[in-house]
């Protein structure tokens, strides 16, 4: 049994359906794919402390997360083999096992994501569009700012997710946080982005084509490519998470719009009483919310979009 035989047909399987976040699968995919790569055709019996350290030593410094974090899941996978009878011993991937060689890995801090002011959203948008005629990761942060969705929903969203007829986005419910399926409504800009991304496929859109695809054949934009984009314009300091955030300040703090809808729209969970009334019919009362969100993204403009569908040959 090799390391990578283990890891795709034993290991994999029973980890990963634990997980509703599909950024998280992806991530766990990559560790066994790419970061240990060097491990897939050894013995897993075999695996010792310094075939382990050669993986981790190249990217610690450099990339302490993700060896940190490719350390914990080569671990997890030693302490399952061990306990499945396929591993005896030590396990070769415990931190005690590198705490005297490596330095601690870097801890994390949790906090709010840092937001674009809502005062500040529409020139950022502006520069945002001068970049979408050659970048597809610049389209989706847009469908990301226009919908305040969460990345890794925009990022492996497929056309069967698309009703135009509607005018809506359904995310199925193993794509959601809350694990409950979210209808977004569409509105003029994100059906102009929608054009844009059908036009780059130069040919019919197939129900199990990603929305923005990435630049190899058959995969969704990379992790990284939105974060990638604020920083290629100077807005490193900011998330894309953090979006969600200027949407919600922006509809708190200059609108009328009902808290619950605005809850909904960023797919919170509410109190039983409001979830089991929102359910009814929200998406056509928060569809003015998300025009109206769309014409501050507008900026200046946002009197004479009005009404018109938005081309983004325009921009």
């Amino acid at each position: 049994m090799t390391f990578g035989r283990y890891a795709d047909e034993v290991f994999l399987p029973a980890v990963l359906p634990r997980f509703s976040n599909a950024a998280h699968v992806q991530q766990w995919e990559a560790t066994f794919r790419r970061h240990a790569a060097t491990l897939k055709d050894k013995p897993l019996a075999a695996i010792t402390r310094e075939d382990i350290l050669a993986v981790l030593e190249p990217i610690w410094a450099t990339k302490n997360v993700t060896a940190s974090r490719s350390r914990e899941r080569i671990e997890r996978l030693f302490s399952h083999a061990t306990q499945n009878g396929f591993y005896v011993g030590d396990n070769p991937a415990a931190w005690r096992q590198f705490d005297a060689t490596l330095p601690a890995p870097r801890k994390l801090t949790k906090g709010h994501h840092a937001s674009i002011s809502h005062r500040e959203i529409a020139p950022f948008i502006e520069k945002l569009r001068a970049r979408q005629t050659e970048s597809m990761a610049a389209l989706m942060l847009e469908w990301i700012a226009l919908s305040a969705c969460r990345t890794g929903e925009a990022r492996f969203a497929t056309w069967s997710e698309i009703d135009l007829e509607r005018m809506t986005w359904t995310i199925p419910a193993q794509r959601m946080k809350m694990r409950r399926a979210h209808v977004a409504p569409i509105t003029e800009r994100m059906a102009a982005i929608l054009s844009e991304t059908k036009r780059r496929l130069g040919r019919e859109a197939r129900e199990d084509d990603w929305l923005f695809p990435g630049p190899r054949e058959g995969m969704p934009l990379s992790e990284m490519a939105a974060m990638m984009q604020l920083k290629r314009m100077d807005f490193g300091g900011y998330t894309v998470h953090g979006l969600r955030a200027t949407f919600k300040s922006w509809a708190a703090t200059c609108t009328e719009f009902p808290r619950e809808l605005i809850e909904e729209q960023l797919a919170h969970q509410l109190g039983a009483v409001e979830g089991a009334y929102l359910r009814e019919a929200t998406v056509e009362r928060r569809r003015g919310m998300m025009e109206e969100w769309a014409r501050h993204l507008n900026g200046s403009h946002a009197e004479q979009q009005e009404g018109k569908q938005v081309s983004l040959s325009a921009h």
